[in-house]
Formats: C-alpha cells, sequence, structure tokens
C-alpha cells in the first residue's frame, strides 16, 4: 500500500502533478522523441535552432501519437502501423509542408532532376520512407520497448484522441503557413512555384484512401517458429539499409544527374517492399523478441546519425558539439536499454518458470 510522503501532504499540487508526470510518461516521451529522431539526431534541427523543435512536436509528435492510438485502440498489426505512417508522410510532402512539391529553393534555379508533374518524385520517395519509419515506427517502437508494461494501452481515450486531431490540424496549419508562406518566400525572394491545387487535393484524397485501407489489417498472434538471424545481424543489415535509403536524396541533389531517374525511382520502391517483406516476416517468427526491435532501431538510428555529419562541417562549433554530444548519448541510452532486455531463449525459459516475469514487448509485431 502506497503511503503518502509529508511533502505530499504539505503541496499536493505537487503531488498531482508529481502523478500526472508519471501517468503519461509514455505520452510525453514519443511526443518528444518523435521530432528528436528524425530530426535532432541527424542534425536536421541543430542546437542553435532548438526553437524549431516546437513545430516539430506539434506535427511530429502529435502524429505518433495519433497513429499509436488508432493501432493500440482498434488492435491494428504493425502493416497498419506502417501505411499510417506512409499516409502521414504522404500528407507531410504534399498537403501541408508541400515539400516534395516545392522543395527547390535549396536548389539552383536549373535543378530539375527527378521532377515531373510538379512533383520530386525521388525526394517523395526518400521522403515517405524516412519519415514512415524514423518519425513514426522507430519512435512508437522504442517506447513501447521504454514501457513494457504500458505497450498496449492505448493511453487515452476517444476524448483525447478527438482533442490531438484538433490540435494536430490546428499545428500541422500553422506550420504549413510558416514553411510555405514565410520560409519558401524567404528563400526564393517571392520565386517559389506554387504547387497545383489538384495536385494537393489528389494527395489528401491518397491520404484518405491509405488510412481507410491500414484499418483492415488486424492484429494477428504469432505462431510459428521459424528460424531467423541473431540480433546482430538484424542490426547490421537495419544500419546498412538505413544507408542506402538516402541514395534518392543524394540523386535528387545531383550525385549522377545523366542517370535516368525513373531507375532509382523504381528499383527503391522495389527495395522498400522487399524489406518489408523480410523483416516482416521475421517478426512473426515466436523467435523474434524485444533485443531484435532494439538492434533495427539502434542500426537504423546509427545510419541516419551518420549521414547528418556530411552537411555537418558548415555548421557552427555549438551544432557539431551538440550534435556528437547528442548522439553519444543516445547511444549509450540504447546500450542500458538493451540490457533491460534478455534472449529470446532466456525470456520463454523465465516465462515458462514463472507467471510473473516481465512482458515481452513485441511492437514490431503488433
Amino acid at each position: 500500500m502506497m503511503t503518502t510522503q509529508p511533502s505530499d501532504r504539505k503541496n499536493p499540487l505537487f503531488a498531482q502533478a508529481r502523478d500526472w508526470l508519471s501517468g503519461n510518461a509514455p505520452l510525453l516521451t514519443l511526443l518528444l522523441l518523435a521530432p528528436i529522431i528524425v530530426d535532432v539526431l541527424p542534425g536536421s534541427t541543430r542546437l542553435s535552432a532548438l526553437a524549431g523543435l516546437i513545430p516539430e512536436i506539434v506535427t511530429y509528435g502529435f502524429a505518433a501519437i495519433l497513429i499509436r492510438w488508432l493501432v493500440r485502440s482498434q488492435r491494428l498489426s504493425i502493416v497498419a502501423l506502417i501505411l499510417l505512417g506512409i499516409a502521414y508522410a504522404l500528407a507531410e510532402e504534399c498537403v501541408f509542408l508541400q515539400t516534395s512539391l516545392t522543395p527547390t529553393f535549396v536548389l539552383s534555379e536549373n535543378h530539375v532532376y527527378g521532377r515531373t508533374f510538379g512533383i520530386s518524385w525521388l525526394y517523395l520517395l526518400w521522403a515517405l520512407g524516412y519519415e514512415c519509419v524514423w518519425a513514426m515506427l522507430i519512435p512508437i517502437q522504442l517506447v513501447d520497448l521504454l514501457f513494457p508494461t504500458r505497450r498496449d494501452d492505448p493511453w487515452f481515450g476517444k476524448r483525447g484522441f478527438l482533442i490531438l486531431c484538433v490540435l494536430f490540424v490546428l499545428g500541422a496549419s500553422l506550420a504549413w503557413y510558416y514553411w510555405t508562406q514565410r520560409i519558401l518566400v524567404i528563400f526564393t525572394h517571392g520565386a517559389s512555384p506554387q504547387p497545383s491545387l489538384l495536385t494537393i487535393l489528389a494527395a489528401f484524397l491518397m491520404v484518405a484512401v491509405i488510412v481507410g485501407i491500414s484499418l483492415r489489417f488486424k492484429r494477428i498472434s504469432r505462431s510459428q517458429e521459424r528460424k531467423i538471424p541473431a540480433p546482430w545481424f538484424v542490426g547490421i543489415l537495419a544500419f546498412l539499409l538505413g544507408l542506402i535509403w538516402y541514395i534518392p536524396l543524394f540523386l535528387y541533389y545531383g550525385l549522377a544527374p545523366n542517370l535516368p531517374f525513373l531507375i532509382p525511382l523504381v528499383s527503391g520502391s522495389i527495395l522498400a517492399v522487399l524489406v518489408f517483406f523480410v523483416f516482416y516476416y521475421w517478426s512473426a517468427s515466436l523467435a523474434w523478441c524485444s533485443r531484435h526491435s532494439l538492434a533495427c532501431i539502434t542500426g537504423a538510428l546509427i545510419a541516419s546519425m551518420l549521414e547528418g555529419f556530411i552537411t555537418l562541417p558548415t555548421a557552427s562549433t555549438l551544432d557539431i558539439t551538440g550534435k556528437i554530444v547528442l548522439d553519444l548519448l543516445a547511444l549509450v541510452g540504447l546500450f542500458l536499454l538493451a540490457r533491460k532486455y534478455p534472449s529470446a531463449r532466456q525470456q520463454r525459459q523465465s516465462m515458462s518458470s514463472s507467471d510473473d516475469s516481465l512482458p515481452e514487448n513485441e511492437p514490431a509485431h503488433n
């Protein structure tokens, strides 16, 4: 039985605040982890510009929480989680930020590689995968690993979901105005291309269709014992695939201007589908454990961290030092988290000997 501390009796507001923070710790963690993983650790949002984290919290953070709520409350599968992540990425790229429709503010006026029908296809391909995995899938899985006893908990009810939906729409609207009406105008001196309204509406319709399809993929219990690679191998593979996924982005910025853009576009799409089926096949096995999930997360994060150093030499000493320190802290945290989870064999032995053992967190196969 819990006892009330003397300080709690003297200051009930402090006790209430502490209880609220404790009860909402997973939600608050995801709210911060999503933008930190997708933008801060790679170095896109630098230490000297951390104010930019605020709009990223109301977009990436709220979106990750809403997607997780749908998956948990409706008992959806990992397929649904990925589809919802793709839907968010498509909405960001073509509806409210429109970076795949008007991203040329950082390029020369003659740069048109991979851009047709008003869409930068290679940039869009990279962004769909990056924002789905690094902004949605990885933060959601990592939070479930950090709070294993809350992994099946939606965290709040329908009223909270509706409130967050409203806040997300308001935040996305503000992000649209700030990015398209202020930042682009400044960088392009008022000459930024205006995306077609038809393209935006088509993207919005596609987002709605993807969300509708995702709701049909219900969770399926794992029942097959198939041989899968060790966590270290899975982590290395995730690292290599994470590096490879940046190739479309480098090509878009002029790595090989004479290469027909359909070749990397089709190849990248096929690679994404193959990677999904391979990891889905592995995670459907009873041998898949939390160490496999954590290895995937670690490998992918290291890849994005390293990629960020390509453009970092142009940053200030403060930003370079900040990125190195934050990346190292993240890796230390992942290492400490890995020590918390036993191997699949150890866990099966533990679960067979005790009904009170720590519940295994398998966010990669919901």
